[in-house]
């Protein structure tokens, strides 16, 4: 457990920043709803899960890093997705920020724990590559495709997607 001090300090810039932060507040909602903690979390899965723009998760990820609740990681190369690796309990985060408790847990997921592992879980093609495409300002299109997506393929998606009534 942290030192009571710089907890209580850390309580108190978490509730200033639910206060003042819509981003954070949603955050923080998804994070209440969570029945167990996260080692690491991807910025895009945070984005699908809050409905929030990967722009806005990565600052709130990175304020929240500022503030030692854990590190920020920067996705370098085609395979690695910029992420928030906890030092503290996110679920102890979202207490903290509502005002419901000032001693934060440091986190007790083990590294296996992570968001990108239970997403993968409920994931049929996991030789699948997952691709968000931004369709209007307040809606992204996610989807799983194969990994050796082919033209022919793509060419009958674009005609289902073409043959998709309008209500």
């Amino acid at each position: 457990m942290m030192d009571d001090g710089i907890n209580t300090s850390l309580a108190s810039d978490l509730k200033s920043l639910y206060k003042t932060d819509d981003a954070f507040k949603r955050i923080v909602a998804w994070f209440d709803d969570r029945k167990k903690d996260s080692w690491e979390m991807p910025v895009r899965i945070a984005a699908m899960r809050t409905d929030l723009d990967e722009r806005e998760v990565r600052r709130v990820f990175k304020h929240l890093a500022e503030l030692n609740c854990g590190r920020f990681i920067k996705g370098r190369g085609e395979s690695a997705e910029s992420r928030m690796q906890w030092k503290l309990s996110i679920r102890g985060i979202a207490a903290a920020a509502k005002g419901e408790i000032s001693n934060i847990e440091e986190v007790q997921a083990a590294p296996e724990d992570t968001l990108e592992a239970e997403e993968k879980l409920k994931l049929p093609d996991v030789d699948g590559v997952t691709h968000t495409f931004k369709l209007r300002a307040d809606f992204d299109v996610v989807i799983n495709l194969p990994s050796d997506f082919t033209d022919g393929e793509a060419e009958r998606l674009s005609r289902f997607l073409k043959a998709v009534p309008l209500i």
